[in-house]
């Protein structure tokens, strides 16, 4: 789980330069949302499913391992709710904002192909 919080760190990196490499990451709103509304309460979820675990050995010497029902609901529904929408959100605007910042770009400045 621990992994999975790094990996969608990188993702708010990744999206960050994507979007607004120009502007301080303190300054970014969609940055401080992502770090502070997305990242942190994954990671307490990850300290909860922790605190919440389940291992033991049965009586009929079956081991079992896993995650206490409380915390199971939450954490489940928390990153279906980050999968499907929020992280495939962000990279579909930093896409077409990056392309309208490309062909702003390209209007703005004269082609290299023109003739001096």
């Amino acid at each position: 789980m621990s992994t999975k919080v790094l990996l969608y760190y990188f993702l708010v990196e990744k999206v960050f330069i994507i979007r607004n490499p120009w502007e301080s990451r303190l300054k970014d709103k969609l940055y401080l949302f992502n770090v502070f509304g997305v990242i942190l309460p994954y990671v307490v979820l990850v300290i909860l499913s922790f605190v919440y675990r389940i291992a033991y050995i049965g009586k009929d010497g079956k081991c079992v391992i896993g995650i206490n029902k409380d915390i199971l609901f939450p954490l489940t529904s928390f990153e279906i709710v980050l999968n499907v929408s929020h992280i495939s959100s962000l990279f579909l605007l930093a896409k077409n904002m990056n392309s309208i910042l490309i062909s702003l770009h390209r209007s703005i400045l004269p082609s290299s192909s023109s003739p001096r």
